[in-house]
């Protein structure tokens, strides 16, 4: 019985028991930080919790400047820089409304830097990038800055895909209005939303001989 549950007994009614001195001493061991006798043995036995992959605040600080606000004139999106040449990734559905000009997507890109706060803040000056390539099945989409600063951030991409329950970040310019925002989580499923539908409703389906049914 620990020392916060001995008051717990003369309050529920029982008879109280006087505590021996080894009790006395384990407890005041256990205050202290030391751990008593019998602590000892439970501790050589449990199992250490893993180690972190990473710290989200550790994430933010390399990502976060990496990451660039898209706008089309009717929306906006998320990108990451790719390279210091001004190449930038982003989704397909991000850059679809944009403006077409001499038969090429223009769109307005925004930069951020961290300040000495860890907080992330407008560089203020709109550039411009032209899309490059698209792919509307993948939902993706590459855009290049017309005149790259020189000090781009890249964000490099991880060698491996991430399988489920793999901690993972996400750091973005939320719909919201939350602009540089993370959000930590795991990875739930690995696949594409629509054929896992397909699958699901094609397992409830019967196939009938019946001409009638047919």
């Amino acid at each position: 019985m620990s020392l916060l549950a001995w008051p717990l007994v003369l309050a529920l009614g029982a008879a109280p028991v006087e505590p021996s001195n080894d009790q006395v001493e384990a407890w005041l061991q256990e205050l202290r930080g030391a751990p008593a006798p019998n602590q000892t043995r439970i501790k050589a036995r449990s199992v250490a919790p893993p180690k972190a992959k990473g710290d989200v605040r550790e994430v933010y600080a390399k990502v976060a400047p990496g990451t660039v606000l898209i706008r089309t004139g009717r929306g906006f999106g998320t990108g990451i820089v790719l390279n210091a040449r001004g190449y930038i990734l982003t989704n397909h559905h991000v850059i679809a409304p944009a403006q077409v000009i001499d038969f090429k997507q223009q769109v307005t890109v925004e930069l951020g830097k961290l300040d000495e706060d860890g907080l992330m803040a407008k560089e203020g000056k709109p550039r411009t990038a032209w899309v490059l390539k698209s792919d509307p099945l993948i939902d993706l989409a590459v855009i290049k800055l017309d005149d790259p600063p020189a000090d781009l951030k890249p964000v490099k991409v991880a060698e491996k895909d991430p399988v489920p329950g793999e901690p993972v970040s996400a750091v973005g310019n939320g719909g919201i209005g939350l602009m540089w925002a993370i959000k930590d989580g795991e990875i739930s499923s690995i696949g594409k939303l629509a054929t896992h539908l397909a699958l699901l409703v094609g397992s409830e389906c019967q196939v009938s001989t019946d001409p009638a049914v047919a």
